[in-house]
């Protein structure tokens, strides 16, 4: 088994989703910070609060805010996933125009996900 150490940072609104992604993570190795409201990303420079980050996992929907041109932005710093159940399919297009979209009901898309990043990474051992 290949254990990933990655930086992570996970944006979500749901409470319970991100407590447990967020030990569920931890619990693999990685270095997380969940945070639930992402108005500080929106600021001017915003999106370089990423810079200590390897990964930023994106909740699709997070009210009002634009977390396609969130994620976009960061792309440019970070390896972005979006993490979202929404049935939206326009919003979906749009993300995945972008970067990876998993659905939160598929853990093992996104675990494998960052393994590959993981290992494009070099945060791999065996």
């Amino acid at each position: 088994m290949t254990d990933v150490h990655l930086r992570i940072l996970i944006l979500d609104d749901d409470p319970m989703f991100l407590r447990a992604l967020a030990r569920k993570l931890r619990a693999e190795g990685h270095a997380v910070t969940a945070l639930s409201d992402p108005t500080l990303f929106f600021e001017p420079g915003g999106a370089d609060l990423v810079a200590d980050v390897d990964v930023a996992i994106l909740d699709l929907e997070m009210g009002a805010h634009d977390m396609v041109a969130l994620g976009e932005t960061m792309t440019e710093l970070v390896d972005v996933v979006f993490h979202s159940g929404t049935g939206d399919a326009a919003l979906r297009r749009r993300a995945e125009r972008i970067a990876t979209l998993t659905s939160k009901g598929e853990g093992a898309a996104l675990m494998a996900w960052l393994g590959r990043v993981a290992e494009k990474k070099g945060r791999t051992r065996r």
